[in-house]
């Protein structure tokens, strides 16, 4: 993927949560540095750009900061992962503050999953957080955007590949910009194909702010649409920067 620096060209590497429980982190580099960027090629301006206000969750939703980088709540039908005792070690609760989790990759699972409750077997959602902390400069400013080019759209795509694993993608990826309030995002929306022949709904996030970088994913299975669809559409405008 490409990204306008001072009339240079960068190449920048992608992280992204590739394995089916969200548990295996991959990186890809782009190997593309022929394509020299203009000025007019980076925008600030909305351009067919879908704007979302941001959303003012429910009492019963939890603030979580991530990494000292950004916000997001979650719904309480959701829990973090406890096979991983790092994770709960580095929430802590400051009541009012909500959890802070220090640690660059995070992951929540349908809630009961961790007690191996039944009624959570019967259903499927994640919420798959990665934050990548580079160097000033390294990607564009939060309130930036450039215009997708058809080899952008193909490596989101082909990312979106890469983090289904073993499970067909059903139609071709959409790829697009988002803006969240002053941040601009880009949403990568497709459907997968799961186990027992359950399909699965994927939005995957990527958001800039100089040198950080976070990929949201949320996923459920598309039979259960009615249970997670507007709690999980709604989780993305709950996204803040803070530092």
């Amino acid at each position: 993927m490409k990204f306008y620096l001072k009339g240079a060209i960068m190449v920048c590497g992608l992280v992204i949560l590739a394995n089916t429980i969200g548990a295996l982190i991959q990186t890809k580099e782009k190997h593309n540095a022929n394509i020299l960027l203009n000025a007019n090629f980076m925008t600030t301006k909305t351009e067919a750009v879908k704007i979302y206000k941001t959303y003012m969750p429910p009492h019963n939703w939890t603030k979580y900061v991530i990494s000292n980088s950004f916000v997001l709540f979650v719904p309480n039908t959701v829990e973090l992962r406890e096979e991983f005792d790092s994770y709960t070690q580095a929430a802590k609760d400051t009541y009012w503050y909500g959890y802070e989790i220090n640690l660059n990759d995070v992951v929540f699972q349908q809630k009961g999953l961790a007690v191996k409750n039944k009624e959570a077997f019967n259903t499927y959602a994640r919420i798959m957080l990665r934050c990548t902390v580079g160097e000033k400069g390294n990607y564009v400013k939060a309130n930036e955007h450039w215009a997708l080019s058809t080899d952008d759209i193909l490596y989101f795509q082909d990312l979106a590949k890469q983090s289904a694993g073993v499970f067909e993608i059903i139609d071709s990826p959409k790829v697009h910009w988002i803006k969240l309030d002053s941040t601009y995002c880009i949403e990568v929306q497709y459907v997968r194909k799961g186990v027992e022949n359950y399909n699965t709904c994927v939005s995957s996030y990527y958001l800039f702010n100089d040198d950080k970088m976070a990929n949201i994913i949320l996923s459920y299975r598309q039979q259960d649409f009615q249970k997670w669809e507007e709690d999980f559409s709604n989780v993305i405008r709950t996204f803040k920067w803070i530092n």
